[in-house]
């Protein structure tokens, strides 16, 4: 060992690619340089730095919902208060998970929960993340702070419909907001006017 921080750059630039996809060619022959340089040590520190902790404790029943980004990065927000970052396939790769808070009225008025949410987007046009909750009202903010840019307001539903017909909603490109119903029907609107710019319709799911 030359000195204590030369010794440990090549561990440094690995950390600092957090932002970056890391695939497992990449992570094996990272291992395997290490391996030979500092033995037994190494192991502990590649755990510690590799360790996907959005994985540790979560399943697809624990996202209370999910969005994409201007940038294509992937968004997932869990039950627990917590929200990572990555691609559709590794959801933390980019981000390590960290702690969102609710809409501010969680404090004063029931209803604004993670467990509450029955939908979230991310707008395209600026990134900000809309949430839908149960109560009939929609907050935007960003991943950490869901009422950042505007407090709780209300929303309406096509006729018939209720927040828990909800299945997932998402903003287009045109900031048109799409939502999907359990009755196999899908409507076009704002964040406040649910079906807007058109009724409910029939949508179809694979075989």
């Amino acid at each position: 060992m030359a000195n204590g921080r030369s010794d440990f750059k090549l561990l440094d630039d690995f950390d600092g690619r957090d932002k970056k996809e890391v695939d497992m060619k990449s992570f094996l022959l990272l291992f395997l340089s290490l391996c030979l340089q500092y033995s037994h040590r190494v192991f502990l520190i590649v755990v510690a730095v590799m360790m996907p902790v959005a994985a540790v404790g979560q399943t697809p029943a624990d996202i209370a919902g999910m969005g994409i980004a201007g940038d294509d990065h992937v968004y997932v927000w869990y039950r627990d208060g917590r929200v990572s970052s990555g691609t559709s396939k590794q959801l933390e790769c980019y981000r390590r998970i960290y702690s969102y808070s609710a809409a501010a009225a969680v404090a004063a008025r029931a209803g604004k929960t993670p467990a509450n949410i029955v939908g979230m987007a991310i707008a395209c046009s600026d990134d900000h993340v809309y949430v839908w909750y149960q109560d009939g009202t929609v907050s935007s903010g960003s991943s950490s702070d869901l009422d950042r840019h505007r407090a709780p307001y209300n929303y309406s539903l096509p006729p018939g419909k209720t927040p828990a017909d909800i299945v997932d909603m998402g903003i287009a490109g045109d900031d048109h907001v799409y939502v999907w119903y359990r009755d196999g029907k899908v409507s076009s609107g704002t964040s406040s006017d649910l079906d807007k710019y058109r009724a409910p319709y029939n949508y179809s799911l694979p075989p």
